[in-house]
């Protein structure tokens, strides 16, 4: 089960069953979260407002997905093509008319708090960071971050390791 804690007072305030099969990976938006289970399964979850399971899909160690912050839609991308499948969360169902604008960039791994940025790792462990809007590539971070990186909640900055991997470093994305 899951269980969420009131800030410093250390006791469970909400709990909710999630598949005996057990959580892969969890990620947040502002209102909802996303679990992968070993079920070869995703759940969205209302997980913030109090617990209900919005829908599940068919989701393999493949495949890759980012929950949009709105908690409106999730990219999925399938297989070792990487096929664009967008989802609603309300029903699970993909769409056709949603963001194709994505359906090329290159395996996605986050999206920025104000879902206009998403990091994709390209050639190399590349990350690479792509305006949602357009579909098109901000302009490459000279010596920028391999494998592993976060970005700010306005998407203008990028936080990672450095070459060396010792050290962190801080990039201007716009």
């Amino acid at each position: 089960s899951v269980q969420y804690y009131l800030e410093g007072g250390g006791k469970a305030f909400m709990n909710f069953k999630v598949p005996a099969a057990g959580i892969v990976q969890m990620t947040p938006s502002a209102d909802h979260a996303w679990f992968m289970t070993l079920n070869k399964e995703v759940e969205v979850w209302n997980a913030w407002k109090g617990p209900g399971k919005m829908c599940s899909f068919p989701f393999t160690i493949n495949d890759t997905g980012v929950l949009l912050p709105d908690g409106k839609y999730f990219l999925q991308q399938t297989g070792v093509k990487r096929d664009l499948i967008v989802r609603e969360t309300s029903t699970g169902k993909a769409v056709d008319d949603q963001y194709q604008q994505l359906r090329n960039v290159p395996t996605m791994f986050a999206v920025s708090d104000d879902g206009r940025r998403l990091l994709c790792l390209g050639e190399n462990a590349a990350i690479k960071v792509f305006d949602v809007a357009k579909g098109t590539e901000i302009a490459p971070l000279e010596r920028g971050p391999r494998g592993n990186a976060v970005i700010s909640g306005d998407g203008r900055r990028l936080l990672g390791p450095s070459s060396d991997a010792n050290t962190l470093e801080l990039w201007d994305v716009d």
